[in-house]
């Protein structure tokens, strides 16, 4: 009996023994050849994707500060977002990015400035990834424990604008302001240099769109036009007088266009600062162009527009600006047959729609005493160090009007502010010389509000143009203008 349990003792101990052996078997095994798999499956337990980035070429603003590319941080973790502005949204637009996607095709712009260059702010850029060890939670334990996986080689490209983008932030913190507190359905401020053509200012808000390139009727706006043509051939003068009565008769139908009995006898410069709609209508009607029996054939007025590169309504021409809709063109009417659309077209109504970057662009050539410069958004291209300056190609320039219309315009666009319909605005009424306009909707809703000038009004620095859809009157564009216009005070001291 004795002799049996010590026999089972002894296989006991042998079994013991030989798993022993195997479990010793099994952890060299494993020490040698499972090792780095186990560590490693592990480790990515522990390790998660904290950020992907997407490299890209950056905007910079005229002065070189970085409107993308700006550090950011997720987790305590700093990283370069190549995609989000800081400014103008609207105007370095959209990207679509594929996550699945690895490769240079991973980012794609849909919009704006993305759009125009996406083939050379995409190129040699590959998405990278920021991982960080995670705790129990999926918490980044901290941020000495995040690291970079999947490093790209991104190329320096660099595309200067020349927007300052503390003015154009500015101004969309202001044109924000308007949009929360009044309602308005969009707001448009476009401001440049008189002299180079160079936007310093796009700037929108209300719509995901930019209102600044999409075509609105101008209203009295479009009398500096209308005013122009007249001076230039000769058939009217600064000193020219005219006699309103409030109404005017078209195609045999009275209207009237001026309240309690109109202005009476009147100076054009007059005519030109209270927006007289009746002046402006006799002023047309001598820019129509007619055959031997009297049959409306032409007007001086729309055929400066096409001078300027501006299409029909049933023959539009796509405005030249980098920024641009493929449904948005500046047009003025194909041909006006009678005494309505003469009045129409005096007042800017009926088939007749402008940017504000084109409006803004007639006002500058104008304070540039004729000469017009076409507006400009890109000052230099930079990649990996090869520069390439955008330029206006200096022998295409062309005129607006002669040096004496646009002297005698000047004086017009003056007294609008000193005693006209934008004179209640106190810095405006001080520094510059514009015009408003009141532009009839469709469906009856609001009128849009125009006020567009330059400043300061003796020396000409800077053309600015704002438009409020739906504004209801010019009122409220001379009232944005006149805020802006303060604030710009505030950068440029020479002004004062």
């Amino acid at each position: 009996m004795i002799e049996l349990q010590n026999k089972r003792i002894k296989i006991f101990i042998i079994f013991l023994f030989s798993i022993f052996i195997l479990l010793i078997l099994m952890l060299i095994y494993r020490m040698l050849f499972v090792s780095n798999k186990l560590t490693t499956t592990m480790a990515n337990q522990q390790l998660g994707v904290v950020k992907t980035v997407y490299p890209r070429g950056i905007f910079l603003d005229r002065n070189g500060i970085k409107i993308t590319g700006n550090v950011k941080s997720v987790d305590n973790i700093n990283y370069i977002d190549y995609i989000d502005p800081s400014v103008a949204k609207n105007i370095i637009g959209d990207v679509k990015i594929d996550n699945k996607d690895t490769t240079t095709n991973a980012v794609k712009g849909v919009s704006g400035l993305n759009k125009v260059y996406n083939d050379i702010l995409s190129q040699s850029q590959y998405p990278f990834y920021i991982m960080g060890i995670r705790d129990a939670r999926s918490n980044i334990l901290s941020s000495g424990n995040a690291f970079i996986k999947s490093v790209s080689d991104p190329a320096d490209t660099q595309i200067t604008l020349t927007i300052n983008s503390n003015l154009q932030s500015e101004a969309e913190k202001l044109l924000q302001k308007y949009v929360d507190e009044k309602g308005y359905k969009n707001i448009a401020l476009v401001l440049s240099d008189v002299k180079t053509g160079e936007v310093l200012v796009l700037a929108s808000k209300g719509s995901y769109l930019n209102s600044a390139v999409i075509s609105y009727q101008p209203g009295s706006v479009f009398k500096i036009i209308t005013a122009g043509c007249a001076l230039e051939a000769g058939l009217i003068k600064l000193d020219s007088t005219f006699n309103c009565t409030g109404k005017v008769t078209l195609d045999g139908n009275e209207k009237t266009v001026c309240k309690n009995g109109g202005h009476g006898k009147i100076t054009l410069p007059q005519a030109f600062a209270v927006s007289c709609n009746s002046t402006f209508y006799a002023i047309n009607k001598m820019l129509n162009i007619t055959d031997k029996n009297g049959n409306i054939t032409g007007n001086m007025a729309l055929n400066k527009m096409a001078e300027l590169n501006i299409g029909t309504y049933n023959n539009p021409i796509k405005n030249s600006f980098i920024l641009n809709y493929d449904y948005s063109y500046d047009f003025v009417t194909d041909k006006i047959y009678n005494q309505k659309g003469t009045f129409n077209a005096a007042l800017g109504q009926g088939d007749i729609q402008l940017m504000p970057i084109t409006v803004n662009k007639i006002i500058s050539a104008i304070a540039n005493n004729g000469i017009i410069k076409e507006p400009v958004l890109v000052k230099e291209i930079n990649i990996m160090g090869l520069k390439q300056n955008i330029q206006q190609n200096e022998d295409q320039e062309k005129t607006i009007f002669s040096e004496k219309t646009c002297k005698d315009l000047q004086v017009l666009l003056r007294q609008v502010c000193v005693s006209g319909t934008a004179s209640g605005a106190k810095t405006v009424n001080k520094y510059a010389a514009g015009k408003t306009g009141t532009a009839e909707n469709v469906d009856n809703k609001s009128c849009h509000g125009w006020f567009t000038g330059y400043f300061p009004y003796d020396n000409p620095k800077y053309a600015m143009t704002v438009l409020v859809e739906e504004g209801k009157s010019s009122y409220n564009a001379v009232k944005i203008y006149n805020d802006m216009l303060d604030i710009i005070l505030k950068y440029d001291k020479d002004i004062n």
